[in-house]
């Protein structure tokens, strides 16, 4: 899809679905631009801009007349106004824009709750940051693709993050691993292992994930097994056993459930590093391990 821009999206909203599949390459595209264009101004019906043209020329008359009666701070107020809902919409129309090139095939646009919709596009208007416009432009896309993915509670979240949190959200996910449980876990974690040698941040940072609600730590370990415990990560799979030691416990932190939406709009990158750090810790444990 080549790239398009949100005045070219606008005209063609007034086209119809027929126009947009066609300029988009995709009809779950096009069906999300309908979606969601009311939300953002892409759309109104000829009446309401007839009213609002009428409304607007009678405003200028008013004001023409009455101009010398208008206190300077209406005038600052309503300067103010205009120039936030400007910024309000080029942060909404930059996301969706970058929303559009992840929208799949086989994607429901249709079936998100407008609810969600609204609540989206309330707390994602104020956000100005181009970097963070990626990682809402990514959360949309998921939600789009897969109606349901990510609750109003992560998407209130992702509000209040700055870009920092965020890049410690995407390095923490190279340190998570899979259990047979399906379940997401960060395993070993301690100051020896999570610094900024071997994951990219330091143990404080780690901490402060924990403090804002993206992990959860329990000194005593999470995870306790008799015997053995498989793991994985991306293709590398460990079973540990029990080596010298009469239990399994190597896991004292994961991930919340935001911190779980959060990481899984990220693309999976390796850490051969963290890995390698893992095991070497590990069997300084005293547990064996098996890598498949």
């Amino acid at each position: 899809m080549s790239e398009i821009d949100a005045t070219t999206i606008a005209t063609l909203v007034k086209g119809g679905a027929t126009a947009l599949s066609v300029a988009l390459g995709s009809k779950p595209a096009a069906l999300f631009i309908e979606k969601i264009s009311g939300a953002i101004g892409w759309y109104m019906e000829p009446r309401k801009i007839q009213r609002n043209a009428r409304a607007e020329a009678a405003a200028s008359i008013i004001k023409a007349q009455a101009v010398h009666e208008i206190k300077e701070i209406d005038e600052r107020a309503a300067t103010r106004i205009i120039y936030e809902e400007s910024r309000h919409q080029q942060n909404m129309e930059s996301i969706v824009l970058k929303t559009i090139h992840n929208i799949k095939d086989d994607a429901v646009p249709e079936s998100i709750s407008d609810d969600w919709l609204t609540n989206f596009f309330e707390k994602c208007r104020r956000i100005s940051n181009e970097e963070m416009h990626n990682i809402w432009a990514q959360v949309l896309a998921g939600e789009v693709n897969k109606p349901g993915s990510f609750s109003a509670r992560t998407i209130n979240f992702l509000s209040t993050i700055s870009p920092a949190e965020a890049k410690y959200i995407r390095l923490i996910k190279a340190c998570t691993w899979g259990t047979d449980t399906k379940e997401i876990y960060l395993m070993v974690f301690n100051e020896m292992l999570m610094n900024s040698e071997t994951v990219g941040m330091d143990y404080a940072a780690f901490l402060h994930l924990a403090e804002i609600g993206v992990i959860y730590i329990d000194e005593d370990g999470l995870l306790i097994a008799h015997k053995e415990l498989s793991i994985n990560q991306g293709r590398k799979n460990i079973l540990i056993t029990l080596g010298m030691n009469e239990n399994i416990t190597v896991g004292n932190a994961k991930l919340t459930g935001i911190g779980y939406e959060l990481c899984s709009i990220s693309d999976f990158e390796i850490n051969a590093k963290y890995q390698e750090s893992l095991i070497v810790q590990l069997r300084a444990a005293g547990y064996g391990i098996e890598e498949r």
